[in-house]
């Protein structure tokens, strides 16, 4: 008994044969970009630029505080004992470690953005400043540097830690090459990482050289680098630095933002 049209029998004139569903592309900017990435495939790499900044703020804050609260007890109780895990001035302390996990963190987003387009040398340069930086933050190598100049030269007053003569004119270097190239980036970048230098140098050069003129007037170097007033300035310095540094980071999860908007968020 004759069945319908056979399974090998061509289609009826008119008929349309069957096609396969296309994906749905979806054009999304920004933060809905990495939204829908997130629903759309969960594995997806993308890193929430608001939250990490939230997070290293308040670990900077907490441990520098930390620092601050330890000495106000010590010139309180006249205690001499001293958790140097807490001593933003020490080289074994979690201050210095936090410090070098972002100096190093602002040298792996400088290398994530010289993956992309003309500005490769320009951030790869920085990446190895920073990372140049971070080894110095956790081998203390500037301060081996200025025993070396010490010893060659009479150095005093201002130039009292002498590494902060060669480090002045490392300083001029960097602003003379690097400068025509941060203006060309988006303003509000380039302000960032304007503002981010100079609340960096204010501290790292800045406050040393004024510490430096005050130890350089003191006869007995030991008790002076206890006393209030280098404390003082040693957690000033020390704090500046860092936040210097969380400011060139906001700066560069921006710049990330504006040029992988599918993997960084910034809203």
């Amino acid at each position: 008994m004759a069945s319908g049209r056979s399974e090998g029998a061509p289609p009826q004139k008119g008929s349309q044969p069957p096609t396969e569903a296309k994906p749905h592309h979806v054009h999304l900017d920004g933060a809905s970009q990495v939204r829908y990435n997130v629903l759309m495939k969960p594995d997806a790499f993308f890193v929430s630029s608001r939250k990490l900044l939230l997070a290293l703020t308040l670990s900077w804050l907490l441990l520098w505080f930390g620092s601050v609260i330890q000495d106000l007890v010590i010139l309180a109780t006249g205690t001499e004992e001293k958790i140097w895990l807490l001593d933003v001035d020490s080289e074994v302390s979690v201050y210095t470690w936090l410090s070098t996990i972002l100096l190093s963190g602002a040298a792996l987003l400088s290398f994530v953005l010289a993956s992309h387009g003309n500005d490769a040398p320009q951030w790869r340069a920085i990446g190895v400043i920073f990372l140049a930086m971070s080894m110095d933050e956790m081998l203390s190598l500037h301060e081996r540097l200025s025993g070396v100049l010490s010893s060659s030269l009479t150095t005093s007053g201002p130039f009292f830690f002498a590494w902060v003569i060669p480090a002045a004119v490392f300083i001029l270097m960097v602003a003379v090459v690097f400068l025509p190239f941060v203006f060309r980036l988006p303003r509000s970048v380039a302000i960032m990482i304007i503002a981010a230098g100079f609340v960096y140098i204010l501290g790292a050069l800045g406050l040393e050289m004024a510490a430096g003129l005050f130890l350089s007037g003191e006869e007995n170097l030991a008790s002076a680098l206890e006393s209030p007033r280098y404390r003082i300035m040693t957690n000033l310095e020390e704090g500046l630095e860092v936040l210097g540094v969380i400011i060139f980071i906001a700066a560069l999860l921006i710049r990330c933002a504006q040029v992988f908007p599918s993997t960084f968020e910034t809203d």
